[in-house]
């Protein structure tokens, strides 16, 4: 909590928080000087040293290094381990450990951490809509796809169509190839990185597979390390990144970034499409990063949002029956799944997976709870936590989660069941990506999916909350600059309970609270967030008597 003055206002703020910032590390460092001793015998002679000095060769061009101190803001390090390249691939001086930075944070926080990323001056950051396999019917998006000009056509200093030299260049899954990203010379190939984040959507209604509704969507990603910029401020005429999109027939929408990529669209194989990228823009976008993130090691870039093309139940990694027996003092629940591995390219495990069911009618007593599972008195709801699912799992990844229920207030009405999971390795819709010409290289290619969110955050009862809470405490209030402190702790404190009372699964809650004399003074205020536009979202309210203002917002990030 801190207070200003300016000009004889005063403005106290307060906010709240879910959890606290860990405290920075400090190491000591000692150094000591060499014994006479070690000088003697360390000491190399005469001819030695010209012998060393004649036998240095300079880069012709400066080298760009990437900073390792990383600021608050920026993107995390991935806290799953990165898969161990082949060594007998590996070149000397080559560290694994240096590739974690050249993607972005594990999916489990891509929602909590900030993205390093700086919109371009125009007001459009995605284009029109490319419809793919037009015969297919899909399930309609929740809201229309943005409108906006086509791709731009590069500028003339670029060519019309990329360059064909070379032969596609096969992808580096989890190893790099090359030298080092941390370090490179002028005539290094550069190392680009690239994620495929998928989320899927499903609706299972009983225990009838047609009935099943599923929604797939994606994001393809590309991050470039902060040496590249000093690269391109150095070589201001560079190879066009060229790549090729795999399976692209199995999308049905697709929007790429039309400030950056360009492609061609007559193409006359169905089942990959081109896209080169627009240079002079890619370098702009990436000095602006830089500038506004000096301590930034890397840059992700968003090139493609897309809908794959989805086949019901057989488009699910994990198929779902739910059954309820509701009688008037009792209420018998039963979940049955079954891991499909049809779903996924290559079949990986469903890590984290959840169970979340609510459960009304006055619970009093749980029986015969199988796995066991964690009931929340407070929320009404049974949780299921099991750590994967696969094809090693017992039964090949078929099981049955079952709980009976004591009611004092029954019978119980069913309710909708929530299921969350994550995945790395592998995509739902098996596209893939590889370079086409030269001058730069893969050294890492990532691909996860998961579960989207089951409830949305409810932000119209958010709504309700502020209004409620800050008129109530402050209706009748005149500025004082003691009591109007507390108010604004006050006001923090309780809509984060309320909110978080809501019991929306898997948010996390942040709430600001300012107030302000309010004097005939010109105010601005605002607030800026790096977050993903499809979960997460904010609730804002502003207040004002004759004497006082105030400005509360809530923050509602989807967690993983």
């Amino acid at each position: 909590m801190a207070s200003t003055s300016r000009g004889g206002k005063h403005f106290y703020s307060s906010s709240e928080s879910e959890e606290e910032e860990e405290a920075h590390k400090k190491f000591n460092i000692k150094i000591k000087p060499l014994q006479a001793k070690d000088v003697l015998r360390s000491a190399a002679t005469v001819d030695e040293l010209k012998a060393s000095v004649g036998n240095i060769a300079l880069s012709p061009s400066p080298v760009g290094t990437i900073k390792r101190n990383l600021s608050s803001e920026e993107i995390t390090r991935p806290r799953r381990s990165t898969p161990t390249p082949d060594p007998a691939s590996k070149k000397p001086g080559e560290d694994a450990a240096a590739l974690a930075p050249l993607f972005g944070p594990p999916l489990e926080s891509a929602f909590e951490e900030h993205k390093l990323e700086a919109a371009l001056d125009q007001p459009e950051v995605w284009g029109s809509v490319q419809p793919i396999n037009t015969n297919v019917e899909s399930p309609k998006l929740p809201r229309p796809f943005p409108t906006g000009t086509p791709p731009p056509l590069p500028p003339k200093n670029i060519p019309a169509t990329p360059p064909r030299t070379g032969s596609p260049l096969p992808p580096a899954i989890g190893s790099s190839r090359g030298p080092s990203p941390l370090t490179m010379g002028a005539q290094d190939t550069l190392p680009v990185a690239a994620a495929f984040t998928e989320t899927v959507n499903a609706y299972f209604k009983g225990a009838d597979p047609n009935k099943c509704i599923v929604k797939i969507t994606g994001e393809m990603v590309l991050s470039f390390p902060a040496g590249i910029t000093r690269h391109f401020a150095n070589n201001p005429a560079p190879a066009v990144l060229t790549f090729r999109v795999l399976n692209f027939n199995r999308l049905e929408h697709v929007l790429p970034n039309p400030q950056l990529l360009c492609c061609d669209n007559v193409q006359s194989d169905s089942n990959s499409k081109e896209f080169w990228v627009n240079m002079p823009n890619l370098m702009t976008h990436l000095k602006k990063v830089s500038e506004q993130k000096p301590q930034a090691t890397y840059y992700n870039v968003d090139m493609l949002k897309y809908q794959v093309s989805a086949q019901g139940i057989q488009s699910t990694p994990l198929n779902l029956a739910v059954s309820w027996r509701c009688d008037p003092a009792s209420t018998d629940l039963r979940i049955d799944y079954k891991y499909n591995t049809e779903a996924m390219t290559t079949p990986v495990a469903l890590n984290n997976v959840q169970f979340l069911v609510p459960v009304d009618g006055g619970v009093t007593k749980l029986q015969a709870v199988l796995p066991p599972a964690v009931w929340n008195a407070e929320q009404q709801r049974i949780l299921w936590k099991i750590p994967d699912i696969s094809q090693k799992s017992e039964n090949g990844g078929v099981g049955s989660l079952l709980a009976r229920f004591q009611l004092s207030e029954g019978p119980s009405s069913p309710a909708p069941l929530a299921v969350q999971f994550t995945s790395e390795g592998s995509t739902l819709s098996s596209c893939d990506i590889e370079l086409v010409g030269a001058g730069y290289r893969f050294s890492l290619i990532k691909k996860r999916f998961a579960a989207g969110p089951a409830r949305r955050f409810p932000v119209a009862a958010v709504d309700e909350i502020l209004r409620d809470v800050v008129g109530s405490a402050l209706r009748e209030r005149r500025y004082e600059p003691g009591p109007c402190r507390e108010a604004a702790k006050d006001i923090a404190e309780v809509v984060k309970a309320r909110v978080k009372a809501l019991a929306v699964p898997r948010y996390k809650i942040v709430v600001v609270a300012h107030v302000g004399q309010l004097g005939g003074q010109s105010l601005q205020m605002g607030s800026r967030c790096l977050w993903d536009p499809q979960s997460d979202t904010f609730s804002s309210y502003v207040f004002k008597n004759a004497s006082l203002f105030a400005v509360t917002n809530v923050y509602g990030m989807y967690l993983e």
